[in-house]
């Protein structure tokens, strides 16, 4: 054999090494990556069964929704799992997985105990046993984006920091804190225990430098299903009148829909002005436009990866939304005024297979709820399998204080047969991504690819206080990626009714709540549509105050 022969059978032992390594996994740091701008991903059963799971300082003392007195207990910090001495030194274990697994998101303030406090204790991460962490870093600085992961993976919010890197072990997981617990959120997948997981290690991040980069610019760029033939539709719709956009039949999906609304009073039309959406017979979107953006009384321009309101008032959905012969959008005026609704759609190709999934959104008000008596509100409860992929949650304040201390409850198939969540949170604003501290302001809304507070009260109208704060509309909302929640049988997304500040009968708030999800053929849910609330006035502050009450109290 020459030397050439020698060269190219090396070249080929070697390209086959490779290829061996590479194959011997079923998720790697890389597929994660790729799955976080793969819009399909969610859209369908997941290739690789997992269970979506998560750990948090929630308050230990909440133990049973039969026990009201403990089940809506505030303080949810300085709990964790135990602790334990690590090489010398003392650790509060926050997190602990056996198995294969990844880790999909953290949260956390950036203060600790103190808002004078911004260094923090450090964070470590044991994967598959090691005795020396993998991962040592400050805490605030990891979720930031001032260590060694930069925005879009760790990304200041308000007052707080999001981390998304995926942090994959193929054995186990084990996070600690190396002094006491704070407030935290950490989000992680516990897959089946044949699946065979790459463990993360700190040179990805300049062995996949240039795919962090590509994922990072179009989590920030945002664009629907690359091909695709758009539909356009403008039409004038008279009170009480409805209007349906048929869609090409066959194999297909929406890969990208934009709506723009005009109308005399847009804040009503907001409201009452609904989106429907029907595939292969089925009903399975049914929500106000302004919900189901966001945008509730007014237009708040904001950008995350799923979805876009753009100054003009330009609303844009890119979830995939796919289906096997037949779809409709049919618009709804419930209103009293006639509206002008232009609607923009790309119909993509989709090949549908068993395990695809239909686009669900669900939305949900009631009549005000008072402080007083804090309780469980359901963003859906669904029968059958599918994934669960986001939220928003309005809430309108008459008053210039704090609203939001509710903790979210999901519930995942088992977690119904013990009667307690697999998600327990800390907070609602901590849920959505960012923290309180102080008396947040309009100066605290932002919008990250997963994340958006939409807006932030200050409602002047009535008002002679020096900062109104949060009173009016409050709007946050979430979109699920790596972290989205897989079901079989069953899930429930329930979110706490409390302001945590004040217990009386005449301080009152008005809920919203708009649910996104996938689900299979033959799942079902709890939320019919609501005709007769889409077709009210949107309610404003002076509906929520007793007129005994005065405004600036």
């Amino acid at each position: 054999m020459n030397n050439k022969n020698k060269l190219f059978t090396l070249a080929c032992l070697f390209l086959c090494l490779q290829q061996a390594t590479a194959q011997q996994f079923d998720v790697t740091f890389k597929s994660l990556l790729q799955e976080m701008t793969d819009r399909t991903a969610v859209a369908k059963k997941p290739l690789y069964p997992y269970k979506s799971l998560q750990a948090s300082s929630y308050n230990r003392g909440s133990v049973s929704p039969d026990e009201p007195a403990t089940w809506f207990l505030n303080s949810d910090n300085g709990f964790d799992l135990r602790k334990e001495f690590n090489n010398g030194r003392e650790e509060s274990v926050v997190m602990e997985c056996d198995g294969p697994g990844v880790v999909t998101r953290i949260w956390t303030p950036f203060f600790y105990f103190n808002m004078n406090n911004r260094q923090g204790p450090d964070i470590m991460f044991y994967l598959d046993g090691d005795k020396e962490p993998t991962i040592r870093a400050n805490f605030i600085e990891l979720v930031t984006g001032k260590a060694f992961v930069s925005s879009p993976f760790a990304v200041y919010t308000c007052r707080a920091g999001d981390l998304y890197l995926p942090v994959s072990f193929s054995k186990s997981c084990k996070i600690t804190i190396s002094n006491k617990a704070f407030y935290y959120i950490i989000n992680y997948r516990k897959y089946d225990a044949n699946v065979k997981v790459e463990t993360f290690q700190p040179d990805f991040m300049e062995k996949h430098r240039k795919l962090l980069e590509k994922t990072g610019r179009e989590l920030t760029n945002p664009q629907g299903l690359p091909k695709g033939k758009r539909i356009a539709f403008a039409e004038n719709i008279n009170a009480t009148d409805s209007v349906s956009i048929v869609l090409p039949k066959g194999n297909s999906a929406i890969g990208e829909i934009s709506f723009r609304l005009s109308a005399d009073n847009v804040a009503q039309a907001l409201r009452s002005t609904v989106v429907e959406m029907i595939f292969d017979g089925q009903s399975t979107v049914w929500c106000p436009l302004g919900d189901f953006f966001g945008n509730v009384n007014s237009i708040e321009p904001y950008k995350t990866w799923e979805r876009e309101v753009k100054t003009d008032g330009t609303m844009i959905c890119r979830w995939v939304m796919p289906y096997r012969n037949t779809a409709e959008i049919r618009i709804h005026n419930l209103g009293k005024m006639p509206v002008n609704m232009n609607v923009s759609a790309v119909i993509s190709p989709w090949k549908w297979t068993a395990d695809s999934y239909y686009f669900h959104a669900n939305w949900w008000t009631d009549k005000p709820y008072t402080s007083e008596h804090p309780q469980d509100l359901t963003f859906v409860e669904v029968k059958g399998e599918g994934v669960y992929v986001g939220d928003n949650m309005a809430v309108l304040n008459p008053q210039p204080w704090w609203w939001g201390e509710g903790d979210e409850k999901i519930y995942i198939d088992e977690d119904f047969d013990r009667k307690f969540p697999s998600h327990f949170g800390t907070g609602t604003e901590d849920y959505y991504g960012w923290a309180g501290g102080e008396h947040p302001t309009r100066a605290d809304e932002f919008s990250t690819p997963f994340l958006a507070n939409i807006r932030v009260g200050g409602e002047t109208r009535g008002f002679t206080g020096a900062e109104p704060h949060t009173r009016g509309y409050n709007i946050c909302t979430r979109s699920r990626s790596l972290d989205a929640i897989p079901f079989n049988k069953r899930l429930r997304a329930d979110i706490e009714a409390s302001n945590g500040v004040t217990a009386k009968p005449d301080d009152l708030l008005q809920y919203a709540l708009t649910a996104f999800w996938y689900g299979a053929g033959s799942a079902s849910h709890n939320r019919p549509p609501l005709k007769t609330e889409a077709s009210l006035s949107v309610p404003q502050i002076e509906d929520l105050l007793p007129v005994n009450l005065i405004i600036n109290k």
